[in-house]
């Protein structure tokens, strides 16, 4: 959780990095992302967060947190970003195939991508919102329940899912080609059936 403090500085640090309309003072670009974020003013952001409990407080920390990783752009260009998904309790992930395993599965990995192209394009599709994280803390709220896509940059994530990455042993040296045949036939066909329905 944030004190009010943090939270001013980080509101603040959020305006200045994001893109806003040319010409606008400092206030201006203030107000301008408080109501991106869904409050009516910068002031009224700054009131929110004046309030009697450390529990409304929280609150309001992993509210804006999230409004904060909806909204923002990746900022690095030092490194690649990896999409993650939630899926019931485990984390699915954007992926491209290193090998088949001894029970003719694919062994995939995360694929690295260019956050600042990917987020863009895909904000645009999306229905749900798709989130930027990238600290500990950010992606220690989006675990606790955001329910939709983060794009991480290389470090955080290889730190917090390293098993994603480290898969290699999973490969089989002489793999069952005529099972991998067969599942593929079998995904072949249902592919056939619903498109037949």
């Amino acid at each position: 959780m944030f004190n009010r403090k943090q939270l001013l500085i980080a509101f603040k640090s959020f305006a200045d990095s994001e893109v806003a309309p040319a010409g606008l003072g400092h206030c201006q670009r203030l107000n301008f992302h408080a109501k991106r974020l869904g409050f009516h003013s910068y002031h009224h952001f700054s009131e929110t967060l004046k309030a009697p409990s450390a529990r409304i407080l929280g609150e309001v920390s992993i509210q804006l947190l999230e409004r904060v990783c909806a909204t923002k752009e990746p900022f690095r260009d030092d490194c690649a970003y990896y999409e993650f998904i939630p899926m019931d309790g485990q984390i699915g992930f954007y992926s491209y195939w290193i090998g088949w395993d001894a029970h003719g599965e694919e062994v995939r990995v995360p694929r690295p991508l260019n956050g600042k192209l990917s987020v863009p394009r895909l904000r645009k599709k999306a229905s749900h919102p798709i989130y930027v994280v990238e600290s500990e803390r950010e992606l220690l709220a989006w675990r606790a329940g955001w329910n939709s896509r983060a794009y991480v940059p290389e470090d955080l994530a290889k730190e917090n899912f390293a098993s994603l990455f480290d898969r290699s042993h999973l490969i089989a040296a002489d793999p069952p080609l005529d099972l991998i045949r067969q599942k593929g036939l079998a995904r072949q066909q249902e592919l056939l059936a619903n498109i037949s329905r």
